[in-house]
């Protein structure tokens, strides 16, 4: 496990696995990493998939929880992709992290190839999403969503 360091000091736990495009995976609220469990996995073998305990979570620290919002987790998403050395990644969330990638987006444009949106919890006893691609209101994004297979 490594830490990243997020612009106020809070210290972010992540992980990397696999080859390929970097994919930054963006858990929903209260979940940790390993809330990714089969899907991260399945990913890897396609991906260089990162992913992190979100401040507060799993073994990152809290930072201050009373500027807590989710372009503060944007910040944090970034950090950790500074700490990886990734300029651009696939941005893959579900619940609020589709919100966090939606603002990564927004405040770092040319950071995301996505984002991906999953509206569904990861654990999905193993299967893997299949892709379709959704219209984009902007024409320089692609916005994903997954249909269960």
């Amino acid at each position: 496990m490594k830490i990243a360091a997020a612009p106020d000091g809070a210290e972010l736990l992540w992980d990397e696995a696999g080859d390929g495009d970097p994919l930054l995976l963006l858990a929903g609220q209260a979940t940790g990493m390993a809330g990714w469990g089969p899907t991260a996995d399945a990913l890897a073998r396609h991906f260089r998939v990162i992913r992190y305990d979100h401040r507060g979570v799993g073994g990152s620290t809290k930072g201050d929880p009373e500027r807590y919002t989710t372009r503060l987790l944007a910040e944090d998403a970034a950090a950790v992709l500074d700490a990886a050395g990734v300029g651009a990644a696939h941005l893959y969330g579900h619940s609020m992290g589709g919100r966090i990638a939606q603002w990564l987006a927004i405040d770092r444009p040319g950071t995301g190839s996505g984002p991906w949106c999953w509206p569904r919890p990861a654990a999905d006893g193993g299967r893997m999403p299949r892709w379709t691609p959704a219209p984009s209101t902007r024409p320089s994004r692609h916005c994903w969503a997954a249909t269960r297979c």
